[in-house]
């Protein structure tokens, strides 16, 4: 596909295809504007650790997710753009072009992009995002704006990331049934990040983490590019489950316990320190404190993977405005003091940003997924390369340097 060329007031909806729910979030997009008009959030399970497994399932829930939001905003999508969740591939990559006219410019600039993408994908991926981190210019640098910097060599550094086709078509199949197509793909964790961040966390040094239901994804701008995107096989689920096989539970019976009663702030004073009514039905004398070291553990161990993820790559010392937390796993209450206890960085919960339209949406960060690939699309994807979901060549797009970054 190419070019995203967004004509005014074009009706969009972006759409989080999450392992739960799929939410649907319709705006009119400008150049210069986002209005939100509408938004729906449809229930289903048709997807197992971000790969759909029941087609049937997730085209309906696709379709009614769509057909409810079109109804609020009394509006008609022209255009869909889908956050795609799963596997996928990152790694870097380098690309050097010279530099046509003694002064860099968006041909260059393309260039340079354009061979650091001729590289080989894993087996059955797919290329869905180049997002240049930083340029050179003869070997000086790193520059973030080379437009215009005289010099006769231009060099890049990249990431690349790659999805299986297979996921792809299914999804795209799943739209097909619900009688749509997407006009592009988006990686979740990317989308999120951008309805969460501000221009100076961007900047600055931040990672978002996003605490889905299997995994949670580490997100992490720096210079304000994206220099970092990995996944983490621990999610909000895994609490549950601990409580589970603990206390010999069912499942829904101890999701109410965890949101009723859990409570991991490093310090907290339990006020309730008798055994929890609704385990009593059971036979099990268990207080607030025994739930809260169970949680506890699983936190612990949740901040310390991602802690050395990013000191491993070197990225842990760089992040000055620290770690954002999103996602339906921060919900857990303690959850922001515990990271920053164990982080020793600021730590946040996420807010999505405020856009015209749809004020009741200002406190509910599940939207965050759907906002930010509209977010994204109004940027206009601000990347050079995308994959051509109808036939999966990738295509050049042409932009100068404000359409190379996000």
């Amino acid at each position: 596909m190419g070019r995203f060329n967004i004509e005014d007031k074009k009706v969009v909806a972006g759409i989080d295809l999450g392992a739960t729910n799929v939410r649907c979030l319709i705006g009119t997009l400008s150049v210069n504007e986002l209005t939100l008009a509408g938004s729906s959030s449809i229930p289903h399970k048709g997807l197992y650790k971000g790969r759909i497994v029941n087609m049937k399932e997730t085209s309906s829930a696709l379709q009614k997710a769509i057909e409810e939001a079109e109804v609020i905003a009394g509006l008609q999508v022209s255009q869909l753009f889908l956050g795609m969740s799963g596997d996928h591939h990152v790694f870097s990559s380098q690309g050097m072009s010279i530099i046509s006219s003694q002064q860099v410019t968006g041909d260059d600039l393309n260039k340079a992009v354009e061979t650091a993408k001729a590289v080989s994908l894993p087996t059955g991926h797919r290329l869905l995002h180049v997002l240049p981190k930083s340029f050179t210019v003869d070997r000086e640098g790193p520059f973030f704006n080379p437009l215009g910097l005289s010099g006769l060599r231009l060099e890049t550094s990249v990431m690349i990331i790659s999805i299986p086709e297979t996921n792809v078509q299914n999804a795209l199949q799943c739209l097909r049934y619900a009688g749509c197509s997407a006009r592009g793909l988006i990686l979740q964790p990317l989308a999120t990040s951008l309805a969460v961040l501000t221009e100076n966390e961007k900047k600055s040094g931040t990672c978002v983490l996003d605490i889905g239901q299997d995994q949670t994804s580490l997100t992490v701008f720096i210079n304000a590019r994206v220099h970092h995107i990995s996944s983490l096989c621990i999610g909000g689920e895994d609490f549950t489950h601990d409580l589970m096989s603990e206390l010999k539970i069912p499942r829904d019976l101890a999701e109410k316990i965890k949101m009723e009663y859990g409570d991991i702030s490093p310090r907290a004073e339990w006020e309730n320190k008798e055994t929890i009514e609704d385990l009593q039905k059971w036979d099990i004398n268990t207080d607030e404190k025994s739930i809260n070291t169970i949680l506890s553990t699983r936190a612990e161990l949740l901040f310390e993977e991602a802690k050395q993820t990013l000191k491993s790559l070197s990225y842990f010392d760089k992040l000055e405005e620290g770690f954002i937390l999103t996602g339906g796993g921060s919900a857990l209450k303690g959850i922001v003091e515990t990271a920053r206890y164990f982080m020793g960085k600021p730590v946040k919960k996420a807010t999505i940003k405020r856009f015209h339209g749809m004020s009741e949406l200002e406190n509910k960060n599940n939207f965050a997924t759907a906002l930010g690939v509209l977010c994204y699309v109004q940027n206009e994807n601000t990347l050079d390369y995308r994959s051509n979901y109808s036939n999966g060549k990738a295509m050049k797009i042409k932009r100068y340097l404000q359409d190379l970054f996000i």
